[in-house]
């Protein structure tokens, strides 16, 4: 009984974000734009709604109150956290927080365009570039939530709380059905790696949408093995409703996100529809599901992006797709990568040394023994998008030590007559996009392949071995599993501090500044960063030319990898 409570506090930490795009959309239709009002009447949807289910579920008071404690709690605690670190990647300050800024300031995308919007005497902040190719038919999923944030708490940066959620929301359903399983501190411990994995450590403090989209890749892989699995441990509605949310949200967080819940979706159905029982029981209600859930995320939630990509450009997924598409993978690829075929490059990106560099001269990979790394690799996981060894120095290793030993247990479980379909589908399905996507070589872009590495675990509980045997498999694909998440999580952690404290530095100067001073910003590339200056002196002028820059006197405003330069001239 406790395990199914905590799976719903999970999944109604999922609700809040899926409420705050639901009414975001249905007030841009009627032409009204983001403020506090959005998250605030998200938030109290989300409780509503997590009240009747309490009711119905026959929780005591004392049950209520906690759980409401704890919901409140994720969510303020990820959005306090989230406004203290800084993001200065660079597609973070280039469209990402553009869209999240001017979705803020008022921006409608289901109306106008962002230049339009950009151009128009109600802005309060017009900016130099807008990336409108991008913002404009890109999917808005996280810079509606992100905006609607950033509206309650003025800061832009509170905005990237919703990868803390997710990853709590993750976390907490996966606890709840390993720890029937498990002993809790191994639940725990699969559950952490589970969430918590290489792509949202190197993500968390950016407004990348990689990790984000992993993570829901995985609850609604585990949505759909709930409802195929004999197994009943948690009420078929709530893996239903789980279905339902993350398909939603994974067509409006990016392109990929959508084709991928396709393949998924597509792989369970046809095995609910060619199972004699499983068609009698899911058949109708996944189909009922699916299409809503096709309505609501393209036509409603997702009506600024794919119906409106089809009218102006022809193709849903424009500027990817279609005509005048955009190139956006030659000039992001390894060079020797590119003329590879695509197992040729999946096998070389996992298998060679941790690189992120694009330059041949530079000998982009050396391929290298599993289970080794040099200390130099680790460097490279302070960005966002590493594209060699980006699942981290040991996963060759882990790679391989998972394949062999899904191989070995479904053999096993085959010959002990016990189902393999929640094992085997998930596998399929990703097999499936490693051989028909070109760029499925980049670990940002399949984050959801680091799940194989723990299915292994799972299923090794399962087959009739010596228990010792099993113990030590076990703890072998942990340990290495546990020791790759470190040394990911040490670099990454540190250039969010640094970068935090270079900021508040250049911040702190700022601040000793604007009171007897005139502060002019040039705009830089980095638009989207101009936000965070406003954010903390709303009444700074900022202007797009100095023609008398060496009269003033130079300031980097937001650390040494977003160049935002201030200039103070003494009055």
């Amino acid at each position: 009984m406790k395990h199914k409570k905590i799976y719903i506090l999970g999944l109604m930490l999922i609700l809040f974000i899926f409420n705050n795009l639901l009414i975001t959309s249905l007030l841009f239709l009627f032409k009204t734009s983001i403020s506090l009002i959005n998250a605030i009447l998200s938030f109290i949807l989300t409780i509503v709604i997590y009240t009747l289910i309490m009711k119905k579920e026959k929780y005591i008071t004392k049950e209520k109150i906690i759980n409401i404690f704890a919901l409140t709690l994720v969510i303020i605690t990820s959005i306090l956290i989230s406004g203290q670190i800084y993001d200065t990647t660079y597609d973070g300050n280039t469209y990402h927080k553009t869209a999240v800024g001017e979705l803020k300031n008022g921006w409608n995308p289901v109306y106008e365009t962002i230049s339009e919007f950009n151009s128009n005497d109600s802005n309060q902040i017009e900016l130099i570039n807008t990336y409108e190719t991008w913002n404009n038919h890109y999917a808005k999923g996280y810079d509606m939530y992100a905006a609607n944030i950033y509206s309650l708490t003025n800061n832009i940066e509170s905005g990237k709380s919703i990868y803390l959620i997710t990853i709590t929301a993750t976390f907490l359903i996966c606890f709840a059905l390993l720890k029937s399983k498990f002993k809790n501190r191994l639940s725990i411990l699969l559950s952490l790696l589970i969430s918590f994995n290489p792509i949202t450590i190197c993500q968390l403090g950016t407004f990348y949408n990689d990790g984000l989209l992993g993570n829901f890749l995985i609850l609604m892989i585990i949505s759909l093995t709930l409802v195929i699995s004999k197994e009943k441990t948690i009420n078929q509605k709530y893996s239903y409703g789980l279905y339902f949310l993350t398909l939603v949200l994974l067509i409006n967080i990016k392109f990929t996100g959508f084709v991928y819940a396709g393949i998924y979706s597509l792989f369970y159905y046809s095995f609910i529809l060619f199972n004699k029982q499983k068609r009698k029981e899911h058949l109708k209600n996944i189909t009922i599901i699916g299409i809503t859930s096709l309505i609501i995320g393209v036509f409603l939630i997702g009506l600024s992006t794919y119906p409106k990509n089809i009218k102006t450009s022809s193709h849903p997924f424009y500027p990817l797709f279609g005509e005048n598409k955009v190139d956006i993978m030659t000039n992001n690829t390894p060079e020797e990568l590119r003329s590879k075929g695509v197992l040729k490059k999946f096998f070389i990106a996992n298998f060679s040394e941790t690189h992120n560099s694009m330059e041949k001269e530079e000998n982009s990979y050396k391929l290298k023994m599993p289970f080794t790394f040099k200390l130099e690799e680790l460097k490279y996981f302070i960005g966002p998008d590493v594209r060699l060894g980006g699942f981290g120095v040991l996963f060759s290793g882990i790679l391989i030590i998972s394949t062999l030993l899904i191989i070995y247990t479904i053999i096993k479980l085959k010959k002990e007559k016990k189902p393999i379909s929640i094992y085997i589908l998930p596998i399929l399905a990703t097999m499936f996009l490693i051989i028909i996507l070109e760029d499925s070589w980049w670990a940002r872009y399949l984050p959801q392949i680091y799940l194989i590495s723990v299915v292994p675990i799972i299923s090794l509980k399962n087959i009739n071995i010596e228990e010792r045997r099993k113990k030590l498999m076990t703890n072998i694909i942990v340990i290495i599993l546990t020791l790759n998440s470190i040394l990911i999580l040490g670099p990454a952690f540190l250039n969010i501090i640094t970068q935090k404290f270079t900021v508040d530095s250049s911040f702190s100067k700022l601040n000793g500044l604007v009171s007897e001073t005139k502060l002019i910003l040039e705009v830089p590339e980095f638009s989207g960063a101009v936000y965070n200056i406003y954010d903390k002196h709303p009444n700074i002028q900022v202007v797009n030319n100095l023609d008398d820059k060496e009269k003033y006197e130079k300031y980097n405003l937001m650390g040494s990898r977003v160049d935002i330069l201030g200039f103070a001239k003494q009055e």
